[in-house]
């Protein structure tokens, strides 16, 4: 795996990152903006972002790093790095909606009644924990199944073998 490659890879879990922000912003600012249309075009914004980093990983990575010899590899499995990102981000997402879930939880034992936590809320509060929710489950697949992301996510444009390198040497 190339150090661009690596990269890459970080691009694809920043966008996946970046996606979720956006959702987040979206809940959050239109609540606040009394569901004002700018909230949903920012939204839409971050979300296009994502999109493109998503489908153009490698674009970015060698904009960051430059081009080298394909012969310059770091010695790491390429799925187990990517397993790792997964989790990482996963644990990142669990660690931002934390705060949030106790915030809930603590309001559920503090109102505590015969009616359900959920019919108390106000709708910018429902959609707030829905977002929440979301977040933490993606959060938890990420981490559960970070195998089958990892697969996913390196089908990334491999970069050309040392034959291929003195291959094209040759022609030139």
């Amino acid at each position: 795996m190339t150090p661009q490659q690596i990269v890459g890879l970080g691009v694809r879990l920043l966008s996946i990152w970046l996606a979720l922000s956006g959702l987040h912003y979206t809940a959050t600012i239109s609540r606040l903006l009394a569901f004002d249309s700018f909230a949903y075009f920012v939204g839409l914004i971050y979300i296009i972002v994502a999109l493109l980093l998503w489908c153009f990983p490698m674009v970015v990575s060698h904009r960051l790093i430059p081009r080298t010899r394909f012969s310059n590899t770091i010695n790491l499995d390429a799925l187990e790095a990517a397993r790792v990102g997964c989790c990482l981000l996963g644990l990142f997402l669990l660690s931002q909606a934390g705060p949030d879930l106790v915030s809930y939880a603590f309001r559920m034992f503090l109102y505590f009644t015969n009616a359900s936590l959920y019919g108390m809320l106000v709708t910018y509060q429902e959609i707030d924990l829905l977002v929440l929710i979301v977040n933490v489950v993606f959060a938890l697949i990420l981490m559960f199944k970070s195998g089958a992301i990892a697969n996913r996510l390196m089908r990334l444009p491999s970069a050309p073998t040392d034959e291929a390198n003195d291959r094209e040497e040759k022609q030139e």
